[in-house]
């Protein structure tokens, strides 16, 4: 399926929204790669269990998506070796702040 950032806005604005609320959230940044849909999702913690709830809440997104190929990513801000800045490639923006 061909993606252009206009068709995926709703879908990358739907899983932003879905975990923003999570106290340790810091930020969501997404845009459409090569093919796929891109999300990163920035985390506060390294906790297995904060990990695991967000990889539910991808899950999701696979289920009511069949039809799109996303690629997500989470990072723990406490194992990053790099900045946010060179760790995320140059044109996918912050879709969500977080708390």
């Amino acid at each position: 399926m061909q993606l252009s950032r206009v068709d995926c806005k709703p879908i990358l604005a739907v899983f932003a929204q879905r975990v923003a609320d999570y106290p340790f959230v810091r930020g969501v940044y997404g845009g459409v790669g090569d093919e796929s849909i891109r999300l990163w999702t920035v985390l506060s913690t390294d906790d297995r269990d904060d990990r695991g709830t967000i990889y539910e809440e991808e899950g999701r997104m696979f289920d009511e998506h069949p039809d799109i190929q996303f690629d997500f990513f989470v990072l723990c801000l406490p194992r990053l070796k790099k900045p946010l800045s060179e760790t995320i490639p140059a044109g996918f923006d912050l879709v969500s702040g977080g708390r």
